[in-house]
């Protein structure tokens, strides 16, 4: 019995714990070579107001027709079933390459509208049909109006992930001339026969 007491004796398990709370400290903080002077001043933005100035109409013009060249907007994309399927159900122009398939038809809008076809089991990794949408979209955007806007639908096929950037540019516009080629044959055609 007086051996179990020396063990409580000798570990003893209740300590002095206080019941207050320690103050608080500081967050620690590098002083300024001017001293702490509290958080920096918030900077105001410049104000959005803009003076009401009259523009010409030309220039409205010419910024407009200069965003729509610079920007892949949705006016220049096939949107939808609809758009792609009167495409591929009227193809009147076809363009077409071991790696790319270029179908076209006569569109009644400003520009030529692009849609794009990548199906994963031609191209596998995201990474590079991402790349190719990509490489497709600045082509067609860079492209210069033409007297015959077309809707144009960009089906990949095999093998086209393994070309490199300027590879499938250089197609690509080697394609794009064959599809103007043999859309201007085919205006011209009509218009002869009307």
């Amino acid at each position: 019995m007086w051996f179990s007491a020396y063990i409580y004796l000798e570990h003893d398990y209740e300590k002095n714990i206080s019941a207050q709370r320690p103050e608080t400290q500081a967050y620690p903080w590098f002083p300024r070579s001017h001293g702490y002077q509290g958080w920096p001043p918030r900077i105001e933005p410049p104000s959005r107001e803009r003076s009401q100035a009259p523009v010409s109409l030309k220039w409205c013009d010419w910024v407009s027709e200069q965003s729509a060249n610079a920007s892949f907007g949705k006016a220049r994309r096939l949107l939808n079933a609809k758009d792609y399927s009167r495409v591929f159900d009227g193809a009147e122009v076809r363009a077409s390459h071991k790696h790319l398939l270029l179908l076209a038809k006569k569109n009644i809008g400003p520009w030529h509208r692009l849609g794009l076809v990548i199906a994963k089991k031609n191209v596998r990794l995201a990474v590079q049909r991402n790349r190719i949408k990509r490489v497709a979209r600045e082509f067609f955007r860079t492209l210069p109006p033409s007297e015959t806007p077309l809707d144009v639908v960009f089906l990949a096929r095999r093998g086209i992930g393994q070309l490199d950037n300027s590879e499938l540019s250089t197609i690509l516009q080697q394609q794009w001339q064959k599809l103007v080629r043999h859309a201007s044959k085919l205006e011209s055609s009509t218009n002869r026969d009307s």
